[in-house]
């Protein structure tokens, strides 16, 4: 399906293979193909790798395409060389340029630079060291033949050459320089289920232009050892990345964790383990942990007793998080303890630790629809620093199944907009279940236009 003023510029038979559209001051080109390679691999990898031997390549670029890429680069070149040549061209002015032409070969090449628009008018060589070139080690072991030299019209093996070139009547326009658009500050992502962090945050290429944080569940610090976070950490605090550590998935009474003490040997062994997980997250790090209160205990437990070893707990781990510069943040759970936003304003009261607040559930106070506006004033009086993003989802009987649902799901995004606006210095993290990356930019691109009306 083709807008008007498309051009056909490839065909495969009948089928466009390739096509061009005219858009603002510069074009585009679409290609049939998802990815410019070979649907199949060509070739195999050999079985062993050989030194100074080249690889295989089992999916080579399409032939079409990589004629076509080349046209397009080659139209857009202000000027030209031996194309058995690298260049690289940066403009100081619609007149002057600084232009590298570098010689990945070991052998000796013709060397000329020519201005496919304009006229040379000066041509001056920044001067480069090359004492490299004696030195043991420059060239690879099993290059046996001389570099050559670099004169007025050829340039050595391996070598780089700068030159400062002004133009008369270049046809070209330069651009304003585009300032780049800060990245997104407080928004986190919730990464379920991973193997590495650094694999996760590679795998998405626009992380950090929507998210400065990544919420971890606590397994993937209890399974790994100290030196293994170790180097882990130097990554993470090279890129800026906060870390957010998880504890939900593990407040589950039995097997995992318990934060109310009805068994003396069974609650030791859980805080032991959070207390393990703390100082882990402090070599990782990490700066937040988020945990929600459990279940009820239903035999030979009062709720009062309940309570209380819940703010006991809370407290407890506060002060052993304090110590390592970690805030501690109580998320709302349906059918426990601090679901409603005045249970968990209580409880905040109660634990009275500087560096312990609730995170509000975005889905469960979409549940709770008729007194949003009630909710709302009532967090406004607690340290609210995270909202936890995601919708509620009912079944056809209007009987609750989720609170993880991607918000992108949910009808009524105006309820959503009047919640997440009067609190706009909260951090937001995307708690969703996501199916692909395109839900979860389903969700961002929903924040994104919420906090830019």
């Amino acid at each position: 399906s083709l807008p008007s003023g498309a051009k056909i510029v490839q065909r495969c038979g009948t089928v466009p293979a390739a096509v061009q559209l005219s858009f603002g001051k510069g074009q585009i080109t679409v290609f049939a193909s998802p990815f410019g390679i070979s649907e199949k691999p060509q070739c195999l990898l050999p079985a062993k790798i050989e030194e100074e031997k080249p690889l295989n390549m089992p999916f080579p670029m399409l032939r079409h395409m990589k004629a076509l890429i080349e046209d397009i680069f080659a139209s857009t070149k202000i000027f030209e060389t031996n194309p058995m040549l690298s260049m690289i061209t940066c403009v100081k002015n619609e007149n002057e340029y600084t232009v590298l032409i570098s010689n990945d070969q070991w052998e000796q090449q013709n060397f000329a630079v020519r201005s496919k628009t304009g006229e040379i008018v000066s041509m001056k060589e920044l001067p480069v060291t090359v004492s490299e070139m004696k030195a043991v080690g420059y060239a690879p072991k099993t290059i046996t033949a001389k570099p050559g030299k670099n004169t007025s019209n050829t340039i050595a093996g391996g070598a780089v050459r700068i030159f400062n070139i002004k133009l008369k009547h270049p046809n070209v326009m330069t651009e304003p320089e585009v300032e780049p658009t800060p990245n997104r500050s407080g928004r986190a992502l919730a990464l379920r289920n991973i193997r590495d962090i650094k694999e996760e945050i590679l795998s998405r290429p626009t992380f950090f232009t929507q998210y400065d944080r990544a919420v971890i569940d606590w397994r993937y610090l209890y399974d790994r050892d100290q030196e293994a976070l170790k180097r882990e950490a130097g990554w993470i605090k090279r890129q800026k990345l906060e870390i957010t550590t998880d504890l939900t998935s593990g407040i589950n009474l039995y097997v995992d964790l318990r934060i109310v003490n009805n068994d003396a040997e069974q609650y030791r062994k859980s805080m032991d383990v959070v207390k393990e997980v703390i100082d882990k997250m402090a070599i990782l790090g990490a700066d937040e942990l988020l945990l929600a209160t459990q279940q009820p205990v239903i035999n030979n437990y009062t709720s009062e007793k309940f309570e209380a070893s819940t703010i006991e707990t809370f407290q407890m781990l506060s002060d052993y998080a304090a110590e390592k510069g970690i805030r501690v943040m109580m998320r709302s759970s349906v059918g426990r303890l601090g679901e409603s936003v005045k249970k968990a304003s209580e409880i905040v009261v109660r634990v009275n630790r500087p560096n312990f607040t609730f995170a509000p559930s975005l889905a469960l106070l979409l549940l709770d629809e008729a007194n949003i506006t009630a909710n709302i004033a009532e967090l406004k009086k607690m340290n609210i620093r995270s909202i936890v993003i995601a919708s509620p989802r009912k079944d056809i009987h209007e009987q609750l199944y989720g609170t993880n649902t991607p918000i992108c799901l949910f009808e009524n995004k105006e309820s959503i907009r009047k919640i997440l606006t009067a609190f706009p210095e909260a951090n937001l993290v995307m708690d969703g279940l996501y199916r692909s990356y395109d839900d979860e930019y389903s969700d961002i691109k929903i924040m994104n236009e919420m906090f830019a009306k």
